[in-house]
């Protein structure tokens, strides 16, 4: 899949589009069938973007950085004049392959399947937030990200009115972000945060159907997850103390349902959801850095 767009700023001098996007999606699948209880689909996918981080200049007087641009630049119409540039473009770059393997092997009353996933990315971007001709406010910025989960499950049936889903699954990350940062003309070098930060989730879950009277079934089932995330964070060559956190839930539900024909069903359902918590990875001080959300 190829989406292209040329951009809907121009710059101010040159009458030139910018803000443009080349982003492409491209892979395979592999389907391996050597028996009637065994496949394995292999997909390997990849995405390339190459973009143009911009934004409009939208200071205006009174502000700090209205005084250091040219007086042209300062207080724009952000209504209908949002989209004129002033400075030259940006840059960013993104890269993500990606693989994953699904087995599926049935034994019968009992499937079982295994799904194994692979992603990282490569990012590099740079941009300038103060959109003047002025060099005021700029970053650069660089960051690797990869993560693995495995997940692991059997379905099957005992009777005819009892049904099951039982799995585990298993997943772990890691980044690694570099900004520099370029403050009123000043040497990017001289401003800059590292960030490496960890995570892995595991989690074990059943889900149950069980038709316990003619037109009637009660589904109901549960998942306990426990996650791990850390962070290492260091500014202007400041290191911050390693901060490591664990958060932990089990998430119930619960429903019931009646089909009085073929064309209607009735249910009502109850479940608890879950969200982990974790550590910013744009923290600028050694308590904001440790403390976990």
């Amino acid at each position: 899949m190829l989406f292209r767009s040329d951009g809907f700023y121009r710059h101010a001098t040159t009458g030139k589009r910018y803000g443009g996007t080349n982003n492409e999606n491209y892979g395979f699948s592999l389907l391996f069938t050597p028996s009637d209880t065994f496949d394995a689909l292999l997909t390997v996918e990849k995405q390339e973007q190459d973009f143009q981080p911009v934004a409009a200049n939208i200071t205006k007087t009174g502000e700090a950085f209205c005084g250091f641009e040219p007086a042209i630049e300062c207080n724009r119409n952000t209504s209908d004049d949002l989209y004129t540039l002033f400075t030259s473009p940006t840059e960013g770059h993104y890269r993500a392959p990606s693989l994953t393997l699904e087995m599926n092997y049935d034994a019968g009353d009992v499937k079982i399947t295994s799904i194994s996933s692979y992603r990282s990315s490569k990012e590099f971007q740079t941009q300038d937030f103060d959109a003047s001709s002025t060099d005021l406010y700029f970053t650069y910025r660089r960051q690797k990200y990869n993560q693995f989960s495995q997940e692991l499950r059997a379905a099957g049936k005992i009777g005819s009115a009892f049904d099951y889903v039982l799995g585990g699954y298993f997943f772990k990350s890691e980044y690694n972000i570099r900004q520099n940062t370029s403050v009123f003309g000043s040497d990017p070098a001289l401003t800059e945060q590292r960030v490496h930060g960890t995570s892995q989730s595991m989690a074990v879950f059943g889900d149950f159907n069980w038709a316990f009277a003619d037109k009637w079934r009660l589904s109901f089932g549960g998942r306990y997850t426990n996650d791990r995330k850390s962070t290492v964070n260091s500014v202007n060559f400041v290191q911050f103390p390693y901060a490591d956190a664990t958060f932990n839930k089990f998430t119930p539900k619960i429903g019931v349902d009646f089909r009085p024909n073929d064309q209607h069903m009735i249910y009502a359902s109850w479940s608890r959801g879950y969200r982990s918590g974790g550590f910013s990875g744009r923290a600028q001080t050694a308590f904001s850095s440790v403390t976990p959300f």
